[in-house]
């Protein structure tokens, strides 16, 4: 694996731009299909290390999830049109927040039954020492909450996965999970607290 060199001038935007204007893919494989070679693209432009890059750092709001992974498959499960009890379910948020370059929250919000039921997963990162771009981790699961009660972590997930962070900058990450599939998150805000 080697970092490459951009083919144009000012591809970045350029291709964020494309992506953004596809919209909604689902259920669209031209969309789909198109989706993936722009953020290949995208990839192709990296130029940092996300193992010690601080714009790692902060919130990620998911934007673009083709395939489900562990994390996010539980939750489009629930979510979407293929449970007979997604009714019950409204999706308030859904981002991630990472400290220290290491350290992951995964942020579910929903409402069941118009009731705030908040999901956070945590994970730590350690980064792939035989990786000279700094892109790939191995991720292992810390613990599941759901409405601030601690749950037990499923055995399947108390394992390590490998976790790569692509591409990064100061909007955008592209992470791809053991199944080498691609999700997109934009830079999201981290909730400011004041100091009255």
């Amino acid at each position: 694996k080697e970092l490459f060199q951009c083919a144009v001038d000012e591809p970045v935007t350029q291709l964020k731009q494309e992506l953004q204007a596809l919209g909604d893919c689902r259920g669209d494989a031209d969309k789909i299909h198109r989706a993936f070679q722009l953020l290949e693209q995208i990839e192709n432009c990296n130029g940092h290390m996300p193992s010690t890059d601080p714009l790692l750092n902060g919130r990620w709001d998911f934007c673009f999830d083709v395939e489900a992974d562990m994390g996010t498959g539980v939750v489009k499960d629930i979510l979407e049109g293929n449970s007979p009890i997604q009714p019950l379910f409204d999706l308030q948020d859904l981002h991630l927040e990472i400290e220290n370059n290491r350290d992951i929250t995964i942020h579910v919000n929903v409402k069941v039954l118009n009731v705030p039921m908040p999901i956070q997963l945590t994970t730590s990162i350690e980064p792939d020492t035989s990786d000279p771009t700094g892109t790939t981790f191995l991720e292992h699961f810390k613990g599941l909450q759901v409405a601030g009660q601690s749950i037990p972590i499923p055995a399947d997930w108390q394992r390590s996965r490998p976790l790569e962070f692509s591409y990064v900058d100061d909007t955008m990450l592209i992470a791809r999970g053991n199944g080498g599939e691609p999700h997109y998150l934009k830079r999201g805000k981290l909730p400011t607290t004041s100091s009255d």
